[in-house]
């Protein structure tokens, strides 16, 4: 039986070799720059002050029984 690690191994190398020999390696840096530059404004421009809930702000807001 073929042990997974040579399958891994075997088809990380073909993929890589394959990558290399047409243009798409060129399409996927390029893709992958644009996904990280999109991740980074995103965490810049995010807002976090509305995440949480102030308990005592929300008491005040409950009718009281």
């Amino acid at each position: 039986m073929i042990d997974d690690r040579s399958i891994f191994i075997t088809l990380s190398i073909t993929t890589i070799i394959v990558l290399l020999l047409t243009d798409v390696t060129r399409n996927l840096v390029v893709s992958h720059a644009i996904g990280r530059a999109t991740i980074v404004l995103h965490a810049l421009l995010r807002k976090t002050d509305d995440l949480f809930v102030d308990e005592e702000e929300t008491a005040s807001l409950r009718p009281q029984p």
